[in-house]
Formats: C-alpha cells, sequence, structure tokens
C-alpha cells in the first residue's frame, strides 16, 4: 500500500476578526489529507473546525477530486470538532454584509488549504507499511450528570466513557512515519464558551489541536490525523468554561478565562504521550486491500427545538414524532482494521455495541464523517431526558437502529 500526506494551515487575514465573539488566534487552524492507494484510491481528510455544512462537504469533495482524480464517493471529510473556531455557516443565518464577506473569506481560505494539502499528499505516495497500537488515554469524561432538576452536561459525570486511544501509523522502509491516525472520543471543548480577560474567545484546535502538533515534533516528516470518535456524551476533564451545582442544588457557570490556555494545552500534551505509547506498542497490519462499502436505512425522527437557550435540565420533556429521514453510513477495510463512518455523534456506549459485535481486530468508529447530523443517543439518554437526548433530530431508538446496520455492514465487508 502506498500512502501520502500534507498538513496546510487556514490563514486568517488581519481584518478577519472580531468575528462570533472570537478576538484573535491562540494556536493556528490546519487541514490535513492523507491519500491511501492500493487496489483503489481513498482520500481522508481532517479538518480543524466545528463542524462543515453539506454544500461544503460537496465543494471540498470535488476539490479532492479534480486535484487527485479520486472518486468524490472514496472521499472522507472529517472535522476535529473544535469549538474554537468560527464556522461557516448557511446563507438563510447571515444578516449582514458583513458576515457573507467573512464567510467567503473563510471558505476561500479553506479550499486553499485543502488544496495544497491534498496536491502535496498526492506527490508524496511512497510504499509503507501499517502497525496499529492502542494505549489508554485518561483525558475524556461522560459529561452527563445528575442535578435536582434533571440531566445537564458538564465535565463531572460518572456515566460510561471508553478510555481507549488507537493509532494507525504508516512506516516507509527506512521505518519514518509518513502519517499517523489518531483515534478517541473526546469533544475538543476544553475552551468552549470561555472568554479572555480582555474580552473575546480565542481561536485553536483545542486539546486535539495540540496533540497533533506535538506528535508532529516528535515524528517529523509526519502529518498527523485526528479521527474524531464517539464523543456526543464525552467531555474534556478540564475545561475553562464548566457548569457546577451549588449547595443549594443550583447550576452556576464558572470561567476560567486565560488560564483556559494552559488547561488546554496540559490536556493535548497528556493525549499525546498516550499517543505516543500507543504508537511505540504497534503491531504490524495484516496485510489485505483496500475495501469501501456503504449502506443506507431509514430512522425514526422528531421534532427538534431549534432555540438551544431554552433546554434546560428537566423531569419530562415531550419528544414529537416526525416521521423518518434516510441515513447512510460508510466502513473502510484496510487489512484486519475497520474504519466505520457516520454522521451523527453517538454517544460512547453506542459504539461499545457496536465495537462488541464487530468481526474485526480493530474498528474505529468515526463520527461527523461527510457532514454532521447532530446527536443520535441512546435510549437511556431519551428516558433520562439528557441534553443529547432533546437536541436531536432523531427519535428514541434510531442510535439502535445504526448499531444494527453498522455491524451487518461491517459483517458483509469483512466476509
Amino acid at each position: 500500500m502506498k500512502i501520502g500526506a500534507g498538513k496546510q494551515e487556514i490563514n486568517f487575514p488581519e481584518n478577519f476578526f472580531p468575528t462570533e465573539g472570537f478576538s484573535r488566534v491562540a494556536a493556528p487552524l490546519y487541514v490535513r489529507a492523507a491519500i491511501l492507494c492500493d487496489t483503489m484510491e481513498i482520500a481522508i481528510l481532517s479538518v480543524e473546525l466545528t463542524s462543515l455544512p453539506p454544500e461544503e462537504i460537496s465543494a471540498l469533495k470535488k476539490i479532492i477530486s479534480e486535484e487527485t482524480n479520486i472518486l468524490e464517493k472514496n472521499c472522507w471529510i472529517c472535522v476535529t470538532h473544535t469549538f474554537s473556531a468560527p464556522h461557516i455557516l448557511p446563507d438563510a443565518v447571515l444578516s449582514t454584509d458583513e458576515m457573507y464577506y467573512k464567510k467567503e473569506i473563510l471558505k476561500e481560505s479553506l479550499y486553499r488549504a485543502v488544496r495544497e494539502a491534498v496536491c502535496y499528499a498526492k506527490e508524496q505516495l511512497t510504499e509503507v507499511q501499517l502497525k496499529v497500537g492502542r494505549s489508554q488515554c485518561f483525558v475524556n469524561v461522560n459529561r452527563d450528570f445528575e442535578t435536582p432538576d434533571g440531566w445537564w452536561v458538564s465535565n463531572c459525570g460518572e456515566g460510561f466513557s471508553d478510555k481507549t486511544l488507537h493509532v494507525i501509523s504508516a512506516e516507509d522502509a527506512s521505518s519514518k512515519h509518513k502519517v499517523i491516525f489518531v483515534h478517541y472520543s473526546v469533544q475538543s471543548s476544553v475552551l468552549e464558551g470561555s472568554e479572555l480577560l480582555e474580552g473575546g474567545k480565542v481561536v485553536s484546535g483545542d486539546l486535539v489541536g495540540v496533540m497533533c502538533t506535538e506528535l508532529e515534533k516528535e515524528y517529523p516528516g509526519a502529518a498527523v490525523i485526528f479521527l474524531l470518535g464517539a464523543a456526543g456524551d464525552q467531555a474534556p476533564i478540564y475545561k475553562a468554561k464548566t457548569m457546577t451545582l451549588t449547595e443549594e442544588g443550583k447550576l452556576i457557570e464558572k470561567d476560567a478565562h486565560d488560564e483556559g490556555i494552559g488547561l488546554c494545552h496540559s490536556l493535548g500534551m497528556k493525549m499525546a504521550e498516550s499517543a505516543k505509547e500507543a504508537v511505540a506498542s504497534a503491531a504490524i497490519n495484516q496485510k489485505g486491500n483496500l475495501t469501501v462499502a456503504s449502506a443506507d436505512f431509514l430512522i425514526p425522527t422528531k421534532k427538534m427545538n431549534r432555540n438551544l437557550h431554552e433546554l434546560k435540565p428537566t423531569r419530562f420533556y415531550e419528544y414529537v414524532p416526525e416521521g423518518e429521514q434516510e441515513i447512510t453510513i460508510e466502513t473502510m477495510k484496510i487489512g484486519n482494521i475497520a474504519l466505520l463512518g457516520v454522521k451523527p455523534e453517538l454517544n460512547s456506549r453506542t459504539a461499545q455495541e457496536i465495537l462488541d459485535q464487530s468481526p474485526f481486530e480493530t474498528t474505529l468508529i468515526m463520527t461527523m464523517v461527510n457532514g454532521g447530523a447532530k446527536y443520535m443517543a441512546d435510549m437511556d439518554s431519551y428516558d433520562r431526558f439528557t441534553y443529547e437526548a432533546m437536541n436531536s433530530p432523531f427519535a428514541r431508538g434510531a442510535a439502535e437502529i445504526l448499531c444494527e446496520q453498522a455491524v451487518l455492514l461491517l459483517h458483509n465487508i469483512c466476509s
């Protein structure tokens, strides 16, 4: 198998800030691209943004195809889901000429970075050997916690949390790392909503950005590509802005302000150390052809409250059915490794149920692949009226249907 990788910064011009409350860049945002070439060619693009709307997913796939001749259906567009980045917002929510202008600036910078990253990746195609490693990483925690009024989110939940960090490293004939994929279940939200003492928020790749940059220093010449796991209910163990309960059982919010940047760096470095352990212990992957497959199926939907400020801890929430929606899941087989890509943000427990039934030695469940679809919570979350259940377009039971279909797809591609 041949692999090539490229990395390019998403540049912001001097007149871009302030926007969406962001006042300056604390750490650059990057696009990282990997091209895998075997019996077919596949592109995996990682973008340090919170999310990408469908039209931008299509645009990025088109750019990759134009520059590399890789079929658009074989392009996986992923985000690191950092909350410390401006959005490419739909035109419908842009109310001023300045907002349109800044959206176009951001799009232009993103498109340029993608072109340069994939072109460089194409030029760097090299015969490699894949290795798979894992370690335990303790920077995530279940974010659902119970208050007297109902369930809410912070970084102090006691529910299920998968601590396993996986790496897939690609090494050339001289054992030099060309690409390192890192898979883990955590939201990049250490700095979410936190403001500096001087005012304004900072742009950053958050803890995942710190981790990727640190590993790229450790392994010169390698591109480190983050694969977002099932992090719908997973938060960093430390956050700059947190929700806590008073002795009277009331929710209050605290902001560490400038100290949050140090918290973010500390967690990112811990994550990097776990990734280094996984790389050091990695074993050679069983050889096999590169294969892709997908499945489409229907899931039940419900009405969704578009005003998130109206959501709060509650002991009752009415879920109003709204029909069905077709959803697509995708899978990629690399030897005895399976990558499963889905758009919805799954809870960690749902991912574990898929893993328990997967026929592959290593299965990496990736969320927000080729677009986002908001939360898809498990049944227990609907029973408890958690934030993930309330803030979801999907009805109770949707995650269980996806789990069933995912397991079926994995068994089909394994045979």
